[in-house]
This record gives C-alpha cells, sequence and structure tokens, in this order.
C-alpha cells in the first residue's frame, strides 16, 4: 500500500490534530512564558513573598519589582521622547515646548522601604482613579504622547523605535500600559487638589506677606529633652506599651520620636581595604635622595617654574601720591593754587585743578621705573609732580606760569606698579626711555590724540613704557632649595605612589574574587560535598593589607546613617543616569546611600571597588552580613518602647520646665538675658518665612533655634512686645521659653500700597506672598497623601 493513500486516508484528523497543537502553542504559548519568566525572576512563590499588605489587598516583591522597573522605563522613553522631540523643533527651527506635564519620577531616598511605598501610594491611587470611573483608553495615551511631542510629529511607530534606544527588553506595550497607570495616579491627584486654592485671596495675601516680611527680635532660653529622660522615675503598664507596639510595629522611628516606630531598618557590616594616598605619597618620597631633589631643583630654576621662583612685593615710592579724594581742605587747597591761563594755553582742554590720571590694564610684566630726573628734565621746578612722573608741555612754548597747562602722565608700569617700592632702573633701561621721550611730539599721543582728558579716558604713553622685548620684568628671586625641598620631593613622587596605590587595590580586589569565588562554588555543590569542612577557609585580610600596603577595616552592623559617619560611608560619587547618549552625571550621593540602594542587588562577599576624589584614598568593600528590614516581636522591642514613652514623658518635663522660666520673666518684668545670661541669648531678626528652593518658603532661620517649625513661629509671632511663651522645635529636641522684645508689627502702608498695587493693578501675586502660599498648599496635599495612606491600612510584612 502506498504511504501517500495513508496520509490521504487520515489526513481530516491530521489537520485537526495539527490545528490543536497551534491553538495551544499561540494561545497558552505567552501563559506559559509569564509562568517561565516569574519562576526565573524570584526563584518560585516560595522566594516571592507577600511584603506589603493593605485593606484591598497585597502585593509580593516580585510585583513591586516590575512597577517600580516598568516606572524607570517610561521616564527613560519620556525623556528620550523629549529629546527628540526638542531635536525635530531646533531643525525646523520652532521652539520646543511640552503641552503636557511629564510624569514625575519616584524620589530619591537612601531607604528601599520609602520607594517601595511611594510605588505602592500610585499603584493604590490608580486602582482609586479607576473606582471613580477614571478610564484611561489608548486614544488617550497617544494623546498624551502627542502632547509631550509639543510641535514635532511622530507615528507610533516612530515611539517604538524611541523606546528601543533607551529600553532594549522591554517592549512599547508594557511601556503603554504603565503610562496608564501613571496618567490615572496623576488625574487622581488633581482631584485631591481641586480644594486647594493655587493663588491666595487678598485677605490671605496680607498675611502671608507679613509672615514674609514682618521682622522681630527675641530672646530664648533653651530646654534640652535630653536632659529631662533621666528624670522620669514612672514606669508604663504592659498594655500601655502592647498598645504602642501595635501602632508603631509596622514603622520606623521619626527624628524627635513624634510618632511611635520599632520596625528595625536594614543593617549592613562593611569590611574593606582602603588605600591611603598619603601614605604611600610618603614612602615614595622618603625613597628620593637629596642628589635627585637638588638636581630637580636645579632644572626647576633653568626653566624659571613658579615653584621655586616668587615676586618680590615692592612698597610705594615715596612722593608717589594718587590721593584724588574730594576732601575739603584738598580743594581749598587747589583753589588757591590756581591762576589764570595764559594765551598759550587758550586751546588746551583742561578739565580740573587737579592732575587727571587714568590707570593702565594690568600687564603680565612691569618695566623698571625709570629715572625721574632724567624724565623730568626739561620741565620747570615749580611745576614738577611726585617722583616717577612726567610732565608733558601741552603746547610748544607753553609758559610755567600756569599748573593747568601741563599734564601730569605716568608710564603702564608705574600706575601698574604705583603701589610697589620704587627700584633704581638699569642705566640701560633709563636711556632707553629717556630716548623715547624727547622724541614724542607734545601735546599728542602716540596715536595722535590729545594728552588732555578725564580720569576714565586719558590715554597713557606707550613710547615711556620701557622696552616691549621684555627686558624688564618683574623683580623676582630664587627660593632657597630648603623651603621647596619638600615640595620637589612631592612633585617627584607623586605619580609612582599612585601608580602604585592602584596596584595594590587591584591585587587586594583579586584576592577577595578569589575567596569569593571558592565561597560560591562550596555554595552551590552537592549536598553531601558541603561540609563545614570542606568550606574554604576565610583569608587573613590583616594580613593581606600588610602585605600590600593597605589597611583592613570592618564596620560591624549599622544603620545608614551610622555608616555615612564612617570614612568608607562618607565618599561622594555621582549619580547618573541612562539617557539615549549614555550615562549623564545628574548629581552626588554619599556612597552608604549607595550600598544601602544596592542592597538588594548586591550579595555578600562580592568585592567593588570606590576612589575618593577628594583625598585621592581608594577602597575595595564588600558586604561581610546585611540584615533586611524586619518586624520585632513585642519582647524584642520592648526596650525601644520603653524608651520611647519615656521621651514622650520629657517632653512635657521639659515643657514645663521652660513655661517656668517664661512665667519668671513675666512676673519680674525683666529680660530673659538678665535672668538668665549663661543660657539666655537673641535671636536677632528673623521672619516667619524666608525664600526656599523651587519657589517655595521655608521657615525663617532665628539665631541659636535648631530647627524650629510652626509651633515655634506661631508663637514667636503671636506675643506682644516682652510677653513671653514656650514652644518645641520641629524635632521635640528641645523645649524653648520665648520672649519678644520687639513691639507687634502689621503690613505697613507701604506695603498695603504695595500689595494693592500688585493684585489690582498688575493682576499677579507677589513673589513672596506666593512662596509661603505654595509652602501651605504643599503641607496640605501631604496630609492629603498620609490620611490616604492611612486609610488604606498599610503593612509592611517584612
Amino acid at each position: 500500500m502506498s504511504p501517500l493513500r495513508w496520509f490521504r486516508r487520515h489526513a481530516t484528523w491530521m489537520l485537526i490534530i495539527f490545528g490543536v497543537v497551534l491553538m495551544a502553542i499561540f494561545g497558552l504559548g505567552p501563559v506559559f512564558d509569564q509562568m517561565t519568566q516569574g519562576f526565573q525572576s524570584t526563584g518560585g512563590l516560595a522566594d516571592d513573598p507577600v511584603i506589603i499588605k493593605y485593606r484591598d489587598g497585597d502585593i509580593t516583591r516580585s510585583k513591586l519589582d516590575e512597577l517600580q522597573r516598568n516606572h524607570y522605563a517610561t521616564r527613560r522613553f519620556l525623556g528620550a521622547l523629549v529629546e527628540q522631540a526638542a531635536k525635530q523643533c531646533e531643525a525646523k527651527d520652532v521652539q520646543y515646548s511640552p503641552l503636557a506635564a511629564m510624569v514625575q519620577p519616584l524620589s530619591r531616598a537612601d531607604n528601599q522601604d520609602v520607594i517601595d511605598e511611594q510605588m505602592l501610594v500610585r499603584k493604590l491611587l490608580a486602582d482609586r482613579a479607576e473606582d471613580e470611573g477614571v478610564v484611561v483608553s489608548d486614544g488617550m495615551i497617544d494623546d498624551y504622547l502627542s502632547l509631550m511631542a509639543g510641535q514635532a510629529e511622530f507615528a507610533p511607530r516612530d515611539w517604538k523605535q524611541i523606546n528601543k534606544l533607551v529600553n532594549q527588553r522591554i517592549p512599547m506595550t508594557v511601556i503603554r500600559k504603565h503610562l496608564g497607570l501613571e496618567l490615572k495616579t496623576m488625574q487622581m491627584q488633581q482631584y485631591a487638589s481641586v480644594g486647594i486654592p493655587l493663588n491666595p485671596i487678598p485677605t490671605e495675601a496680607v498675611e502671608l506677606y507679613a509672615r514674609a516680611n514682618n521682622r522681630i527680635e527675641c530672646e530664648v532660653v533653651p530646654v534640652s529633652v535630653e536632659e529631662y529622660v533621666s528624670k522620669v522615675t514612672e514606669q508604663p503598664g504592659d498594655a500601655e506599651l502592647r498598645a504602642l507596639y501595635e501602632e508603631g510595629k509596622y514603622e520606623y522611628a521619626d527624628v524627635g520620636m513624634q510618632t511611635p516606630g520599632f520596625k528595625v531598618p536594614r543593617k549592613v557590616n562593611v569590611q574593606y581595604f582602603v588605600g591611603e594616598m598619603g601614605t604611600f605619597l610618603d614612602n615614595e618620597m622618603a625613597k628620593l635622595t637629596d642628589a635627585q631633589v637638588a638636581a630637580e631643583y636645579e632644572k626647576l630654576v633653568a626653566a624659571e617654574d613658579p615653584m621655586v621662583v616668587e615676586i618680590v612685593p615692592q612698597a610705594e615710592p615715596e612722593g608717589f601720591d594718587l590721593d584724588l579724594s574730594d576732601d575739603e581742605p584738598a580743594k581749598e587747597e587747589s583753589s588757591e593754587a590756581k591762576t589764570e591761563p595764559s594765551d598759550a594755553d587758550a586751546n588746551v582742554d583742561v578739565k580740573a585743578d587737579v592732575p587727571v590720571l587714568s590707570m593702565p590694564e594690568a600687564e603680565t610684566t612691569e618695566p623698571a621705573v625709570p629715572d625721574p630726573e632724567k624724565l623730568l628734565k626739561d620741565v620747570p621746578a615749580e611745576t614738577k609732580p611726585a617722583d616717577g612722573l612726567k610732565v608733558t608741555p601741552a603746547e610748544e612754548g607753553a609758559g610755567s606760569g600756569s599748573d593747568q597747562s601741563v599734564l601730569v602722565r605716568g608710564t603702564k608700569s608705574q600706575f601698574a606698579s604705583f603701589v610697589q617700592e620704587e627700584e633704581p632702573a638699569s642705566e640701560e633701561s633709563s636711556a632707553t626711555e629717556t630716548t623715547a621721550a624727547e622724541t614724542t611730539t607734545p601735546g599728542t599721543t602716540q596715536e595722535g590724540g590729545s594728552d588732555v582728558g578725564g580720569i576714565g579716558d586719558m590715554q597713557l604713553s606707550d613710547e615711556t613704557a620701557g622696552p616691549s622685548t621684555g627686558e624688564a620684568t618683574k623683580k623676582t628671586q630664587i627660593k632657597p632649595l630648603a623651603d621647596v625641598a619638600d615640595d620637589i620631593r612631592r612633585r617627584l613622587a607623586i605619580a609612582t605612589a599612585f601608580s602604585k596605590k592602584n596596584e595594590a587595590i587591584k591585587r587586594a580586589m583579586i584576592s577577595m574574587q578569589t575567596y569569593q569565588n571558592q565561597v560560591l562554588r562550596w555554595e552551590t555543590s552537592r549536598e553531601s560535598e558541603k561540609t563545614e569542612s570542606s568550606k574554604p577557609e576565610m583569608p587573613d585580610f590583616d594580613a593581606i593589607a600588610k602585605d600590600n600596603g593597605l589597611v583592613f577595616r570592618e564596620s560591624g552592623m549599622m544603620l545608614n546613617s551610622e555608616l555615612a559617619e564612617t570614612d568608607i560611608g562618607r565618599v561622594f560619587i555621582d549619580v547618573e543616569t541612562i539617557t539615549p547618549q549614555g550615562p549623564v552625571r545628574t548629581g552626588i550621593q554619599l556612597s552608604a546611600n549607595k550600598i544601602f540602594l544596592d542592597f538588594d542587588r548586591v550579595e555578600v562577599l562580592i568585592p567593588q571597588v570606590l576612589d575618593d576624589n577628594l583625598t585621592r584614598n581608594s577602597y575595595v568593600y564588600w558586604l561581610a552580613e546585611k540584615e533586611d528590614v524586619r518586624i520585632p516581636e513585642f519582647d524584642e522591642a520592648k526596650p525601644e518602647i520603653i524608651k520611647y514613652w519615656k521621651h514622650q514623658q520629657a517632653v512635657e518635663l521639659a515643657r514645663k520646665a521652660a513655661e517656668q522660666i517664661a512665667a519668671k520673666a513675666k512676673s519680674e518684668g525683666k529680660k530673659l538675658t538678665e535672668l538668665y545670661p549663661d543660657t539666655a541669648a537673641p535671636t536677632g531678626e528673623f521672619t516667619w518665612f524666608r525664600p526656599g528652593r523651587n519657589a517655595t518658603a521655608t521657615y525663617g532661620m532665628p539665631f541659636g533655634i535648631d530647627n524650629p517649625g510652626e509651633e515655634f513661629m506661631s508663637t514667636a509671632f503671636s506675643l506682644e512686645e516682652n510677653g513671653t511663651g514656650v514652644a518645641a522645635n520641629q524635632a521635640r529636641s528641645k523645649v524653648y521659653a520665648i520672649q519678644r522684645t520687639t513691639p507687634a508689627a502689621s503690613v505697613s502702608e507701604l506695603g498695603q500700597e504695595y500689595l494693592e498695587q500688585q493684585f489690582f493693578r498688575f493682576k499677579r501675586v507677589p513673589t513672596d506672598v506666593m512662596g509661603a502660599a505654595q509652602y501651605y498648599a504643599q503641607e496640605l496635599e501631604y496630609d492629603w497623601r498620609d490620611e490616604f495612606v492611612k486609610s488604606m491600612e498599610l503593612k509592611r510584612m517584612k
């Protein structure tokens, strides 16, 4: 039987089977692909725990990471779109201006929990927008992208190409989906800001203007809260402690312990080698011999290097008086000496009875001062000026009877060095300058202009400035070898020291990488082979450091703020943003922040190199241990709960002490500085608000007040003259007894008129008023967000 007959007989069933297989591949393939990617990225469901629970559900680590990746990818795409649109507009000679608001970035933070919460809040706001009926269709996304492009024109295929420039692994469909989430969030935020006025009304503007401009002075006595913690003798009950624990177990402790927070933040133990540039430089300098230093010194002297050559400071020449002040005695003396001009001077344009001088441009070299006797040999004695100046007759045959018929003139070098000490010129220089002076046409400059003019427009004679070949220079002297020997050694040794430091860091890096690879192979070996005895032995880090001229250090388990106080944590490093043209430096941050931001990405024992551009030190560091965020049990958190409770009691005790101080000043009618001279201090003048960043006002800066806040400002400005009050600072670390020492002030008539003109004539809000209004509007937005988060009952599980 022919095989073809068999195929023809079963063709129908074969087509059915092939059709089912194709449907399974194309229909269920993406589902299996997503499941596979999920397991690959998270290592299975067991490694993808729920990290945050909220009122309507929960979210896993992988889902939150996906949202953050899509957010950053969307921001990169929009940035590339704006850049391409700007280039297209520039080619068309059109000004680019986007017509829609950019998606705002997640606020930069050194704590991953803060970034997680920001992203989750955006998702929850988008969900709430959907519940309120907000829909973002594909057409709306297209409209938004067109508005972001401004005057540029792009087709959907262009958007895909732009996205490929910055997001090679994230397709445009994912970008569009996340953009819909961001647009819903923005719409919900706009709903929330509807009740917040954009501009203050006139009556509010008067109050805000006063807060931004009225100045007061106070005297304060600070009372430290910390001093009263030990004076708290009461003990809280177990029920009260447990209530505080339930309130704050999912929150971090804040500055000033204003709200309970007992969640344990991340901690790391950093081990590191440090190559100190100073040590390597000292070692290389010590290797240089005196003969090498002396030989280099001779080379520098021959080259007139600034390291070994210095300019000798010169004093002002005697009799060189350039005092052109308008003192009355000088005017009277000049008036008495004034005489009638002669006929020969009739056509000479003279300005004043005081010689007119003009300061020259600064020169890099200064000719020697010519001999004044040779320059002034033909000038009558009664008209000779101070030494070092030259007098040129206004005309041939000008008489000596009028001191207005002569012009006091100086060479450029003389005017530039009139504050230096006069040095006798060499015979060759003096002869050259005298010859030049004798060949000058009286009454004219070298360019043919008049010698006589105002102090700002008189031209100086270049012919008396000395030789133009640079024979006459500033007086210099050679520094002794003993004075510059250390500098020469440092110059000779620094390149070698820098190279050897880098080589030592490289060897330490290789040693640590070798150990890390050994540990990795041991961890991935079969369970039967993975025993403690087979575990790679930790290298002797101190010995490695000693062999390479380095120093080994270990931080111990530290918080971010604690690590920032160490040498490895306070290095400033660049913050880079990925653009279509590559990484672009957009700011700086502390290395401690980077270490904690890389907490999830960088595993234990993976070495990294860090260079300090300020000290030129280099580091090889790795995480020896790391402890993730966790929720402590009640017994573990109990000491922190008691500490928080005692701090609240200490604040009240400090407030009572400040109230007693204020009451004493009020009852005795005395100043705080009189009653408490050792602790009281004046604040100086200050305003409620002062200009801040981004046109938003911030609190004023009274002297001696740590972090003043709304409570301090409202108390101080509500007092009458010599009135007293009590207020804590914003961190609640101190409570102040306050006494106002200036009278109460209101908006002045001038300020009232200014506001009326701004509002009703120019139809605008003054900048200082707008800054204060924006501050309160911002506070309202923060309060609304906090209330929203509280209503969603967020609880971090890890």
